[in-house]
């Protein structure tokens, strides 16, 4: 009986299957274990405070599918299963999830530590894009500039420079920085005459 062809077809098919399976239950077990000890981040942690609030204008004693969407900004599947997490009820067709374990859940959230992480990284990334902006804003500035000055003696009365002293006097941010970029100028230009000028007097009498 085992040489017929059709149970040898039928043998060799169920193997395959059996051998798939078990590798299946293999894979999902060791994903399994990679993943076990690191829940996944909600997709709005960053929105727990905003959530917080607009949960709070409500009065719903219940939310449905529909409802969690609306306050986390989730899909519809994402919603559903929140639902379900949320210890969901029954009322006809519609599962629904208490308020107060809505209200437990950001509760917790908000104070656990990967909201403060969250809160830190976007802080992070905050402050670097204002950085990056001034950065930008920076390079595009202009103001118009006098001739560089071709000595010490070439500065504007505004500009005072003495002994372990300097002292500029401007009107605007472009009038003080036009005096800088003349005062750099002026020093690449005729550096042992600044160094004099500037030097402290008791450094001078030292030497």
């Amino acid at each position: 009986m085992h040489d017929n062809p059709l149970y040898q077809a039928i043998a060799r098919r169920f193997r395959q299957v059996l051998i798939a399976n078990i590798m299946r239950e293999r894979a999902m077990k060791v994903t399994e274990k990679r993943g076990r000890g690191r829940p996944r981040k909600p997709s709005w942690l960053s929105k727990v405070a905003k959530i917080q609030e607009d949960f709070e204008a409500t009065d719903t004693p219940f939310f449905d599918r529909s409802s969690i969407e609306t306050l986390f900004g989730l899909g519809p599947r994402q919603s559903l299963n929140l639902v379900h997490d949320l210890g969901s009820h029954r009322f006809g067709n519609v599962m629904v999830a208490p308020r107060q374990r809505v209200r437990e859940l950001l509760a917790a959230t908000k104070a656990g530590k990967p909201y403060a992480v969250e809160v830190r990284r976007v802080e992070r990334v905050r402050e670097a894009l204002i950085k990056a902006r001034q950065g930008v804003e920076a390079r595009h500035r202009r103001f118009a500039v006098s001739p560089a000055p071709q000595a010490m003696a070439d500065l504007p009365a505004t500009i005072r420079l003495g002994p372990g002293e300097l002292s500029i006097s401007f009107d605007g941010v472009d009038g003080l920085l036009r005096q800088l970029f003349q005062l750099s100028r002026a020093i690449a230009a005729d550096m042992l005459r600044f160094e004099a000028i500037v030097k402290p007097r008791a450094e001078s009498q030292t030497r």
